[in-house]
């Protein structure tokens, strides 16, 4: 979802370091060739292989509100473009962050072996050491109540031994590629807004009745960024 941009964070090549995601598993893995979780190389083709983008030169005229409270891994942390993001004002270079809902795909040890047919969802804690070690490409805005719930697989690197327990991807399109009549239609709110601001200070100091003490901080991946369904009430 989003309108293409000059600017974007998005990139089709995408990394993960494979011996990592065996020691992590926040992680629902997708091969796109037959729809299933599996092991890259498993699938009888030999990917395309594409260099990888683990960061980029930072762009100043892209909107960049910091979070208050610093970031244990990285100088800067903050949002841009409906993305959680982190940059380092020394060497120039910014970078997406793993977040929950984050979107990338599989690598094998070296930086340029992903060839994009193996995706990944971060469904769990954000493993921030992932940071700048692979190529992120996207997030879901909808849709991650599904993702989360799928059974985890008993096998090593959480893959699935019986092929029962599979929920295998029937169709995937791009969205641009679908008839503007079938499309679902969401907003997602500005995280350059004011809006977005309140937001994470209300997240910062939770004033809901069951808190008592508020913790006056938050992290980054603890910012949910709202997206709904776009309504003739929302229009209105």
């Amino acid at each position: 979802m989003g309108n293409p941009a000059e600017e974007t964070f998005c990139h089709p090549d995408a990394q993960l370091d494979a011996k990592r995601r065996a020691a992590v598993k926040p992680w629902l893995f997708v091969n796109l060739r037959t729809g299933h979780p599996s092991r890259e190389g498993d699938s009888g083709f030999t990917p395309v292989r594409r260099s990888a983008l683990f960061e980029r030169d930072w762009n100043p005229k892209l909107p960049f509100p910091r979070m208050p409270d610093g970031d244990v891994y990285a100088p800067q942390a903050g949002f841009s473009g409906g993305f959680p993001v982190a940059r380092d004002p020394k060497t120039g270079k910014a970078w997406l962050i793993h977040a929950y809902g984050m979107v990338g795909s599989g690598r094998d040890d070296a930086p340029n072996t992903g060839g994009g047919t193996e995706l990944f969802v971060v469904i769990g804690q954000a493993p921030r050491d992932l940071d700048r070690n692979d190529t992120l490409l996207g997030r879901v805005v909808q849709g991650m109540d599904l993702l989360s719930t799928l059974t985890r697989g008993p096998a090593p690197m959480g893959f699935y031994e019986d092929p029962a327990l599979r929920t295998p991807i029937l169709r995937v399109r791009v969205a641009a590629d679908v008839p503007l009549a079938e499309r679902t239609q969401l907003e997602v709110l500005g995280t350059d807004t004011p809006l977005f601001g309140k937001l994470i200070e209300s997240r910062r100091n939770r004033r809901e009745p069951w808190f008592h003490r508020p913790a006056g901080r938050i992290d980054v991946c603890n910012i949910p960024i709202p997206v709904r369904k776009i309504t003739a009430a929302s229009n209105s």
